[in-house]
């Protein structure tokens, strides 16, 4: 589980990303990656939110844009 706080929370890629070995009616089973953040017009954030994941993300790895932390 990663989901760094603070001014790590600023950086460039995804808020969150997680790995369940068992899911829950919220949470899927496997890797997911997370996105948070809100302002006056969500639904237009969410768009463009969307977007750049989808320019970002490697189509050979269904997860990409942040590297990983060791």
């Amino acid at each position: 589980m990663r989901f760094p706080g603070g001014e790590a929370g600023q950086i460039r890629g995804y808020d969150g990303d997680l790995t369940m070995a068992v899911g829950t009616p919220s949470i899927p089973v496997g890797r997911s990656v997370w996105e948070f953040g809100t302002n006056d017009k969500p639904a237009a954030k969410f768009k463009s939110d969307y977007e750049t994941r989808v320019e970002d993300t490697d189509e050979k790895s269904p997860v990409s844009g942040r590297p990983s932390s060791s």
